[in-house]
């Protein structure tokens, strides 16, 4: 159980009948020339001219003395681990129930005042004129957050509830830099099939500047964003996230990147393609010489390791058959990926470009980033103008994974009959891509298969990747019941380059 500090916050003790007022005035630490009338005006008339979508970056919120204490204060709290297919961070209990603990609350002092500083009538107020939002109500909702290496929060709109303007104020490090991941992606947002959904690379970028405080207008369907995985493994990205709430939900909620995820299948495989006389009881044996002719392990060939290996889908619902291929087609597979990585500069907390792995045309991106986003090699690859990587996936998915063949041992080690498939190449590229949770977009049951490859010839990467820390991992979620919810997790041994194909059953 990861941890900042050791003072908690209880939520347990009865709300004090009044919150106290800042000492001398409602606005307390607030910079007052924030509130100068003709800065007002600028940030207001700014605001609306900021692309992809109005939001703005307000400098010297308070003293840097004053917001080193609440900094201080912020890494004594208990934080608690956090990690979703979303985001992956520490988060603070919610300061609005700091009152609750009298105790807490005199330990908190500074982390007190600003909080009740921003939630003051003047500030609101404030708020509302520079981002044109109409009135907020006296909802407080604000938490203390601390990304370090590898943490990240995906692609989305936050709209949750009333949310009206979300503001983040950065605690973090006052030699932050680009290359230190970590900054506010701000995504434009394009229309399809009369449905907005966010660009595949964002338009703006905040740096998470100590003493800044980032915020933009909540809109469904429009104000996506992320925030970047940071890739320092010295710094951490320290900020306090809240929101001002109006008293109503926005208007098109239903069209909220939440929603969206929620009716959203994976249908960028292309079309069903069917699999001719399916038959879980099919005869193997020229299949099976096939297979081994191409490069796959014999150990998974033989008869009693076949049945050995339904029994065990069966029993438990999946498998995972470490090397899978014979080592000189493997280690093709692993020299095209590495040379792949190191020519995009990917991997090794690398600050990655955004336009990365585009080798060749035979590669296509992916989206939308608040659901996916990697890199697909297209079905019709040219071999006299593809990369090594495409090369060796082109061949592995067409010759292999394509073949009668692997369909029949599919049906074979897994007792399941399947009737048509689908297969893709995919990338996906170190500190860029991944993929979100999702429904199938099949009515009956349907059958993944994956064959991955990734960097890990060496015993430091083959660990690093066994923990899972570094991501890559396929994570299979039970039907959502709030009652019983139950996640079945698979930490690939191979895991962020190669082949997925789907069975209809």
């Amino acid at each position: 159980q990861s941890t900042w500090g050791n003072l908690r916050i209880s939520t347990q003790m009865e709300q004090p009948t009044k919150r106290a007022r800042t000492a001398d005035n409602e606005l307390g630490p607030i910079n007052p020339k924030l509130l100068d009338p003709e800065n007002v005006k600028r940030l207001s008339e700014e605001y609306l001219t900021k692309a992809p979508y109005p939001h703005c970056v307000l400098h010297e919120l308070t003293s840097k003395e004053f917001l080193e204490n609440v900094k201080e204060e912020l890494l004594q709290l208990q934080g608690h681990y956090k990690e979703t297919d979303l985001f992956k961070v520490y988060q603070s209990p919610d300061f609005c129930n700091i009152d609750m603990n009298p105790e807490a609350a005199k330990q908190l002092t500074h982390i007190t005042q600003l909080r009740d500083a921003l939630y003051s009538p003047s500030f609101r107020e404030f708020m509302a004129t520079i981002t044109h939002s109409g009135p907020l109500s006296t909802k407080t909702d604000m938490a203390g957050n601390v990304y370090t290496q590898g943490y990240h929060l995906l692609n989305h709109d936050d709209v949750i509830g009333t949310r009206k303007i979300s503001y983040i104020i950065y605690l973090s490090d006052d030699d932050w830099k680009e290359t230190d991941g970590g900054s506010l992606e701000l995504y434009a947002s394009v229309e399809k099939e009369g449905t907005k959904i966010p660009d595949c690379i964002p338009t703006a970028r905040v740096l998470p500047l100590f003493n800044t405080m980032g915020l933009f207008t909540v809109v469904p369907g429009q104000s996506f964003h992320a925030v970047q995985e940071v890739y320092s493994a010295e710094k951490k990205r320290v900020s306090i996230q809240g929101w001002f709430h109006a008293d109503t939900a926005p208007e098109g909620s239903e069209n909220a990147s939440l929603q969206q995820v929620k009716r959203f299948c994976d249908q960028v495989a292309g079309p069903w393609h069917s699999i001719q006389n399916p038959s879980a009881a099919v005869a193997l044996t020229d299949d099976l010489k096939f297979l081994e002719q191409f490069g796959v392990n014999p150990v998974y060939l033989k008869p009693q390791n076949i049945h050995g290996a339904r029994e065990q889908f069966q029993s438990q619902g999946f498998l995972q058959l470490q090397k899978f291929l014979k080592p000189t087609l493997a280690n093709e597979a692993f020299r095209a990926l590495v040379a792949a990585d190191q020519l995009d500069r990917l991997g090794n907390n690398q600050y990655p470009n955004d336009h990365s792995g585009m080798l060749s045309n035979q590669w296509e991106r992916v989206g939308p980033p608040h659901i996916q986003r990697f890199m697909m090699l297209r079905e019709e690859t040219d071999p006299s103008k593809a990369d090594d990587l495409a090369k060796i996936l082109s061949q592995l998915r067409d010759e292999l994974v394509c073949s009668s063949a692997f369909s029949n041992f599919v049906q074979a080690i897994t007792g399941v009959e399947v009737a048509s498939r689908r297969v893709i190449a995919r990338r996906f590229r170190a500190g860029l891509d991944y993929t979100v949770a999702t429904a199938p977009d099949t009515d009956g049951a349907r059958l993944d298969v994956s064959l991955c490859f990734v960097d890990s010839l060496d015993e430091e990467k083959n660990e690093l990747w066994d923990s899972g820390d570094c991501g890559g991992f396929e994570c299979y979620i039970r039907a959502e019941d709030e009652t019983n919810p139950e996640v079945v997790a698979v930490y690939n041994h191979h895991s962020t380059r190669g082949l997925c194909a789907w069975f209809a059953c």
